[in-house]
């Protein structure tokens, strides 16, 4: 999709995606457990609190949202329910989110925030320090070589941890939006080309999200 320029460095391949385990590396979102199914069903009930202001059935087939009725994990839910193929478009105030979804999945986000990047991502974390994430950026934008790609080469980690860590980086961003409680999302459809497919499964991530940063 036509986003905002992101350095390559910070792009990874559709073939390092998968599933999505939780923030902090823990595996909360590789599956649901027992009995996860069976609370998925009462979700429209859980999210929708007296200030929303659309049935989930009729969320997807709106244009444009406004958070402060129609929270991002409500949306979330309708567009997985009509399999939306498309991308959604958060803004509020000067950050701007874009979320591409296949089928009702999300498969990327990207944003115009220098810490969700990834190589901001991994000096956060812990995984690399600041100076070595910013070398290993700069040899990916000089080099034009994916910064994952670098990272395996040099033999700081292999491609499971690569994996696991795009993946948590995802999540974060993701999760990011359940916290907002204003702003406007847009969704146009179509297919939009993006530089990672990462498969979420949307039911353990909304109820992730909910429990983890919706107001009960």
């Amino acid at each position: 999709f036509e986003a905002r320029p992101i350095s390559r460095g910070d792009q990874h391949r559709p073939e390092e995606a998968g599933e999505l385990p939780g923030d902090g590396g823990d595996d909360v979102l590789l599956g649901l457990p027992a009995g996860g199914e069976a609370r998925v069903a009462p979700m429209e009930a859980l999210l929708r609190g007296p200030g929303v202001g659309h049935d989930v059935g009729r969320c997807a087939a709106l244009s444009t949202v406004q958070l402060a009725d129609t929270p991002f994990p409500l949306l979330l839910v309708a567009h997985q329910a009509a399999e939306s193929t498309g991308l959604l478009v958060a803004r509020r105030g000067p950050i701007e989110k874009r979320v591409v979804l296949d089928h009702g999945v999300p498969v990327d986000c990207r944003s115009n925030l220098a810490h969700e990047t990834f190589s901001r991502f991994l000096a956060a974390s812990g995984r690399l320090t600041a100076t070595e994430a910013n070398t290993v950026l700069a040899q990916s934008v000089a080099r034009g070589v994916l910064l994952g790609e670098i990272l395996v080469s040099e033999g700081r980690m292999d491609a499971t941890e690569l994996h696991r860590l795009l993946q948590q980086c995802l999540a974060r961003k993701l999760f990011d939006l359940f916290t907002w409680r204003d702003g406007e999302i847009t969704f146009e459809s179509g297919t939009f080309t993006s530089a990672a497919a990462l498969k979420v499964k949307v039911a353990r991530l909304v109820l992730t999200g909910v429990e983890r940063f919706v107001p009960q």
